[in-house]
């Protein structure tokens, strides 16, 4: 594919994932985030998109590995920082009610 129409592609996918997560179509949201990262792997605005939709769908273990290769490509940027922060302790408290729930279950 030549250049301009791969940027046309890029473009025009990066923009249909940032309209289907703010229209909550967040698995739509990853599609479009696959189809750019797989020619673009180091777009921190899409890692974090994807992010954003995994999050949004209650995976927050994968947002927390798409907010991490964001902040690897823009290591200042206070939005990824954040993201992550909050995925990070989401992913916390969901171990945390999981150790509570099941914690006695198997070790008796």
């Amino acid at each position: 594919m030549p250049q301009e129409e791969l940027n046309a592609y890029l473009s025009i996918h990066s923009n249909l994932a940032l309209a289907c997560l703010r229209t909550h179509k967040h698995k739509e949201t990853l599609t479009h985030c696959d189809l750019v990262l797989k020619h673009a792997p180091k777009n921190a605005k899409i890692w974090f998109r994807k992010g954003t939709a995994l999050q949004q769908l209650g995976d927050c273990q994968d947002a927390v590995t798409c907010y991490e290769q964001a902040l690897a490509c823009e290591p200042n940027d206070t939005q990824i920082q954040q993201a992550l922060k909050h995925a990070r302790a989401e992913v916390s408290r969901v171990k945390e009610r999981e150790k509570k729930m099941f914690g006695g279950m198997f070790f008796k």
